[in-house]
């Protein structure tokens, strides 16, 4: 039980999470590669206890959300992992990442680019 004088006034105060992305922005990949794309998305708070991973509630790419499927997570900030075959599924050229957060009222987005495989040409020697 609190009393209060009839001149208190009491405020709260909420702390808010800010969500960046820690890793990642700008990357490209390139069409037919074996590995995977990473992102790491981190929060700051006042208290300084990073809640990325606990409040992480999807991923989108350009827009729509992907299922877990195509891709691995795992904590340490809220390391997201674009998997190769989900990747050789993309057009070529730029695409947007966003995370969603369960406490968040937007996302937090940064681009990354598909490139095409380059093609081997073999240098030539001079003999025939």
């Amino acid at each position: 039980t609190i009393t209060l004088s009839d001149n208190t006034t009491l405020y709260a105060v909420w702390e808010t999470d800010e969500y960046y992305c820690e890793a990642g922005n700008n990357q490209t990949w390139t069409k037919g590669s074996k590995a995977s794309l990473g992102f790491t998305f981190d929060s700051k708070t006042k208290s300084g206890i990073n809640k990325a991973y606990v409040n992480r509630a999807g991923i989108l790419i350009d827009g729509k959300e992907i299922s877990s499927d195509y891709y691995t997570e795992k904590e340490g900030s809220w390391v997201v992992s674009l998997k190769p075959s989900y990747l050789n599924t993309l057009s070529l050229g730029q695409h947007t990442i966003e995370a969603k957060f369960k406490n968040y009222s937007s996302t937090v987005s940064v681009k990354f680019t598909v490139k095409k495989a380059s093609e081997y040409v073999a240098p030539t020697t001079g003999i025939d």
